[in-house]
């Protein structure tokens, strides 16, 4: 099931198939150091990601693929779900190396954050980075998301939120 298409990629369902690139990412200890895991993943725990991604409790949330259009390769995941209690839906994103610094995570960050807002009529989508991921706080802000505090969380994250009517 695909959920939205930009121009260069589509988010979809994870299907057992794609076990090879999250492994390739999620092993990855460029790619992990800066995520809630920390460290790369082992394959015990990619696979239970995976099924749990696959067959998520709320079929409108949860985490996908993204996929390049023209090619159908996985290059990362993306999510909006709720990841703190009683917080509004988190975007998230993870993207393998090789996809770093060409737009594909703000291309579908930016029609991630529209369909959270007007298909399903979030008033509030939150995000959150670490203060040394640089990369992930210049795409947060340039989605026009805001620092807040979150008084629950540790102050080793910065906490971000996008507002609608």
């Amino acid at each position: 099931m695909t959920l939205l298409t930009t121009a260069r990629a589509k988010l979809r369902r994870f299907t057992q198939t794609d076990l090879g690139p999250l492994t390739e990412m999620m092993t990855n200890p460029r790619v992990m150091q800066y995520t809630g895991f920390k460290t790369p993943q082992p394959i015990e725990k990619i696979q239970e990601s995976l099924s749990k991604w696959m067959n998520p409790a709320d079929p409108q949330l949860g985490v996908w693929a993204s996929t390049l259009l023209d090619t159908n390769e996985v290059f990362g995941w993306f999510m909006l779900m709720p990841t703190i209690e009683g917080e509004s839906p988190e975007l998230g994103f993870m993207l393998n190396e090789k996809f770093w610094n060409k737009g594909l995570a703000s291309e579908i960050a930016i029609a991630l954050l529209d369909y959270g807002f007007i298909q399903l009529h979030l008033k509030r989508i939150i995000a959150r980075a670490n203060p040394e991921n640089l990369p992930s706080i210049s795409i947060l802000k340039k989605l026009g998301m805001s620092p807040f505090k979150n008084q629950r969380e540790s102050s080793d994250i910065i906490f971000f939120e996008s507002l609608r009517d």
